[in-house]
């Protein structure tokens, strides 16, 4: 490898680290608070199995209750299940 290739790859190697740190900053600050996160429960529990089908199919991948590095994924998953989950009538009530 010559001195050019060498100096290409350590700003590659570098411009992966700051990408890193930043993605690692961001998210320590999207971590919610405990009183938040049991805001958040309570909307859950007020929430019908409709009203979280409803949710589960158009809302984000990055809402809230579905990321897995919250509290409320597990949350949401073990209350829709509670209540029945999918049903075939609920997915044709809500449609696409």
């Amino acid at each position: 490898m010559n001195k050019k290739q060498l100096l290409w790859l350590d700003g590659l190697y570098n411009f992966g680290l700051e990408v890193l740190e930043g993605e690692l900053k961001k998210r320590k600050e999207d971590k919610m608070e405990e009183r938040r996160i049991e805001e958040h429960k309570k909307k859950i529990d007020g929430m019908n199995q409709t009203d979280m089908a409803r949710l589960w199919r158009f809302a984000p991948s990055y809402h809230p209750y579905f990321r897995a590095d919250l509290p409320l994924a597990k949350y949401f998953n073990d209350r829709f299940k509670k209540l029945g989950g999918f049903t075939s009538s609920i997915s044709k009530e809500i449609g696409w």
